[in-house]
């Protein structure tokens, strides 16, 4: 039984640490936070905010960012654009992965409880009955860890996709108002 035990643990464990991965990717897209920048934008002006863009090196998205607002004018949306597409496909990456986790971490772990049900009350059966009832209680209890390590990673799974998604919602809308206050500025 505890070879199920600890193969339930296994697979829940993979899937919160994909999940995990997940909030990652959706927590820090790129390597300047939006919001800090707007603050910046405000406090300091837009010579600090360009020199913080220019700062990130020529392969990184601020500094691609720092070019489509510096483009012409005929140009510059279809480069800001851009620059924005390039962000939400970094802030959606993995986005389904929370969702399938959850769905592997409960599925595994009832079926495993399915397996620890069966293997308990096969046990059960061969015991005498003044041992039944100690054997079912056991197999029932094995079976209820296993499901139980399953559940609390599922919902572990799900509390960072809904997390990740807030997250990602915060972090365009700062990138949005931060685009236009650069693009008024320019």
């Amino acid at each position: 039984m505890w070879i199920l035990v600890g193969v339930s643990l296994a697979v829940t464990l993979t899937c919160a640490w994909a999940s995990f991965r997940r909030l990652q990717f959706a927590i820090s897209p790129v390597n300047l936070d939006p919001a800090t920048l707007l603050k910046v934008l405000r406090k300091e002006g837009r010579d600090a905010l360009v020199q913080a863009l220019a700062s990130q090196g020529p392969d990184s998205w601020e500094h691609e960012l720092l070019l489509a607002v510096q483009s012409p004018k005929n140009e510059r949306a279809v480069y800001v654009n851009e620059a924005l597409s390039e962000l939400d496909q970094r802030a959606q990456r993995w986005a389904r992965v929370p969702r399938v986790c959850a769905s592997i971490a409960s599925t595994t772990s009832l079926m495993l409880a399915a397996v620890a049900m069966r293997i308990g009350l096969t046990s059960a059966m061969e015991s005498t009955d003044d041992d039944l009832g100690a054997a079912l209680n056991a197999t029932v209890i094995a079976a209820m860890n296993v499901a139980a390590i399953g559940i609390a990673g599922a919902l572990f799974c799900v509390s960072v996709q809904m997390r990740a998604r807030r997250v990602v919602k915060e972090r365009l809308e700062a990138t949005d108002k931060l685009v236009e206050r650069l693009e008024s500025a320019a």
